[in-house]
């Protein structure tokens, strides 16, 4: 039938996957995590690493506008906690800045691809 002739077709793609495998786990045998760089590399972004967090939880409380305007503020030299804390004192609003702005705390969607990808193995 005609599904022989996908027969040389997967065979290929096997044998691309298989190199890849193998060029990606050459590239990673030596691989080191250096800790303390990544936590310099995350302070050099002044806090901006967590923007998508501080929009996700300071938006309800001053407004998207408001948070968009300090992390733009932000990318140009202001300072993001000063330009955070203004208009959450405002409104008389008391928000642990040091948590939201601390990016080992914050993991993003991981914590949901995770679930979806252990219940797509479970299904």
């Amino acid at each position: 039938g005609a599904w022989h002739a996908e027969w040389p077709a997967l065979r290929e793609l096997l044998r691309v996957a298989l190199g890849a495998a193998r060029t990606a786990a050459a590239l990673t045998a030596g691989l080191v995590v250096d800790l303390d760089a990544a936590a310099r590399t995350l302070a050099l972004s002044d806090g901006l690493i967590v923007a998508e967090r501080l929009s996700a939880e300071l938006a309800p409380l001053i407004g998207a506008d408001t948070v968009a305007a300090a992390i733009a503020g932000a990318t140009t030299g202001g300072d993001l906690r000063t330009l955070l804390e203004a208009p959450l004192a405002a409104r008389g609003l008391r928000v642990d800045l040091d948590d939201l702005l601390d990016p080992a705390r914050y993991l993003g969607l991981a914590a949901a691809f995770v679930d979806e990808t252990l219940a797509e193995e479970d299904a």
